[in-house]
């Protein structure tokens, strides 16, 4: 491991089940603008800290996230939700980045916390930094796994080089096929499952096999477009907020990454040996320990 440094809507709760009736596990859903956002928490309700995971994709449903549910304890809460179009949640028309994060600080509102630990994997990096740079008050730490460079162009740029890469290695090896295979009907996971084991340092690994949940079709293209050209540089220079940047180290987004920590004003990078780009799945046991760490820390 690897440490560098470099110093709103109303909303509608309606409870839909409570994980085999214990107050730990609950499942609710947030009426949030013209859509319906399905959140699942974990922990006390009400716990002094909270914990908020922001999924990837766009187009992937929470269920591959869950592992991190064992960071909630007897003090804290995670809250996991889909992103609007995924999931359980309800589809709508505007996937803007200004739409993610209203959805976004409706499950926070829903954790009745008034300030939270952002914790976002891959695709959900962009849209917690923005729910940060929106509202910093609320916001107590920010871990961003497997982020890439701080502008769309660049991040665009930097993975699509690195991926197609790893990816023709893979498939000259017989590990993944050339092309992607097509899906039809609404869910595409046996189509991103195919290529999965480009985004492990181990190919081979259990976890590269398939991710559980659901990959909405076409949604990661749409939302990707309605967020346009973000760019975070400005803002991380401002930002007073600690980031916790945690990467594995073969991510496709670690030349991205650098560009990013580089700018941040308050931010730790931490880089896990022989890992990829979930490494809650492939190194649990150099994951965890190292959000534990900043959690406490802040």
């Amino acid at each position: 491991m690897v440490v560098t440094r470099a110093l709103v809507v109303a909303v509608s709760l309606t409870w839909v089940g409570a994980g085999a009736a214990s107050a730990q596990e609950r499942e609710l859903d947030l009426d949030v603008g013209d859509t319906t956002v399905h959140a699942h928490a974990f922990g006390p309700a009400n716990a002094p800290e909270t914990v908020l995971v922001v999924p990837g994709g766009p187009g992937l449903s929470h269920d591959y996230l869950l592992p991190l549910a064992v960071l909630a304890g007897p003090t804290r809460s995670v809250f996991f939700y889909d992103a609007r179009g995924s999931g359980r949640s309800g589809s709508s028309p505007d996937l803007s980045l200004d739409a993610q994060v209203l959805d976004l600080d409706a499950v926070r509102k829903a954790s009745g916390a008034s300030r939270v630990h952002v914790l976002g994997h891959s695709w959900g990096t962009v849209i917690a930094l923005a729910y940060t740079v929106s509202v910093p008050e609320r916001v107590a730490s920010l871990v961003l796994v497997g982020m890439g460079a701080p502008t769309a162009a660049a991040d665009k740029k930097s993975f699509a080089a690195a991926f197609s890469a790893r990816k023709a290695q893979l498939a000259k090896l017989g590990v993944v096929p050339r092309e992607r295979p097509s899906s039809d009907g609404i869910d595409c996971m046996a189509s991103f499952n195919a290529t999965l084991p480009v985004h492990f340092a181990d190919p081979l690994h259990d976890a590269a096999r398939r991710l559980p949940g659901t990959f909405r079709c076409g949604l990661q293209g749409r939302a990707i477009a309605a967020a346009g050209a973000w760019d975070f540089r400005a803002d991380l220079a401002r930002l007073e907020n600690p980031i916790l940047f945690l990467t594995g180290d073969t991510d496709a987004n670690l030349l991205g990454l650098a560009e990013t920590a580089r700018l941040a004003r308050v931010g730790i990078t931490v880089k896990l040996k022989t890992c990829g780009h979930f490494p809650f799945l492939e190194c649990p046991e150099t994951f965890f320990p190292a959000v534990e760490r900043f959690l406490r820390a802040f």
